[in-house]
Order: C-alpha cells, then sequence, then structure tokens
C-alpha cells in the first residue's frame, strides 16, 4: 500500500526495506524501545500480521522520515454495572528521525513533520478502516514525557482519561511494556 501526498509517502514496511536504514533511524527523545522494535521486531510482525508498520519517505527525496505502527484491537469499557469492548485501532508507534526534524522544522507547511503526517497519512488509514469495519477510537500509549503528552494532547488532539478511570483501565488493558506510558485516545 502506497500513500502519497505532496510533501511526504508511506508505504509497508516490507523485505526490501534495507536493514541498514532501519538501523540508522534515530529517533527523537532517544527511544531506544522504539529503535529496537523498527530493527528486530517490525518486519516480522508486519508479516505476522501482527502490526503494520508504514514508512514514511520525503516525495522530493526519498530520504527516510519517519515511521508508524497501527493494529485493530479493542478497549475496555464500563458504564454502570455494564462492562463491553469499543472497537479500536493502536497508534503502536509514531517517531520522526531526529536529524530529518533539525534539518526540515516545518517542511513549507505551517504545522509540525509529525502534525502533517498525523493528518495526512495516519488519519487517512485510520478513517479508511473505520468507514470499512467499525471503530471508535484511535488510541497511543504515549512516552510519559511532558513535552510530548502536551504535544500529543494539544497539537493532535489526544485526551487522557480522568486519573481514576486512568487507574483502572491501566490495570486491565495496558501491556506489560507500556506501564510507565500515558494512555491517550481520541475519537475516530
Amino acid at each position: 500500500m502506497l500513500m502519497e501526498n505532496p510533501l511526504y509517502y508511506c508505504q509497508h514496511i516490507s523485505a526490501s526495506t534495507t536493514n541498514c536504514e532501519l538501523k540508522n533511524f534515530k529517533p527523537l527523545y532517544d527511544e531506544v524501545a522504539l529503535a529496537e522494535y523498527l530493527k528486530k521486531i517490525a518486519k516480522k510482525h508486519e508479516k505476522d500480521n501482527m502490526n503494520r508498520t508504514y514508512i514514511v519517505r520525503s516525495s522530493v527525496s526519498d530520504i527516510f522520515v519517519g515511521w508508524f505502527g497501527l493494529k485493530v484491537s479493542s478497549l475496555p469499557y464500563q458504564y454502570e454495572k455494564e462492562s463491553f469492548l469499543i472497537p479500536a485501532i493502536e497508534l503502536t508507534h509514531f517517531a520522526i528521525d531526529e536529524r530529518y526534524k533539525k534539518n526540515h522544522k516545518k517542511d513549507e507547511v505551517d504545522i509540525t513533520i509529525g502534525e502533517y503526517i498525523f493528518r495526512k497519512l495516519i488519519l487517512s488509514i485510520v478513517i479508511s478502516v473505520a468507514e470499512k469495519a467499525g471503530c471508535k477510537d484511535l488510541y497511543i500509549f504515549a512516552i510519559n514525557k511532558e513535552k510530548l503528552i502536551r504535544y500529543y494532547s494539544e497539537r493532535l488532539g489526544f485526551k487522557q482519561l480522568k486519573k481514576i478511570d486512568a487507574e483502572k483501565f491501566m490495570i486491565s488493558a495496558v501491556p506489560e511494556y507500556d506501564r510507565d506510558c500515558i494512555f491517550m485516545y481520541q475519537p475516530i
């Protein structure tokens, strides 16, 4: 699948995506887990239909700009005494290469590179899936960095659960490796 727009395009990670490129990716916030996933696990999960990893490139130069991952999921929800699952899509990973971002602050648009990729590429895929399969929310387990949480909230429109809801939710729905992250969501 190839998704294009004037500044960037994305396509599924594949066997032809070079390991050298994946190993050289340098995420913002020096997040080791993101880099390790990309290098060691992304291709296997793609092949096994566990996660879709999209490589984002510059439409002008084909430079590796960033990447993101998506997978379908469901979220536990409890209202009064009734419990059920809400269909959702998880933005499993979202990273921009630190070096690219330093050299291309806003890439001729009034929003950041991450916002542009989120609005033009990620949401395009998410909305398409939601229209075809029925889906209520998009969510992410954001790295617990104040600047990043503020960015997801103020610039990308994600919300956090109320404290008491978040505590209940984190116990039942959050994978162990995301325990230090902040759950954020937005309606589709």
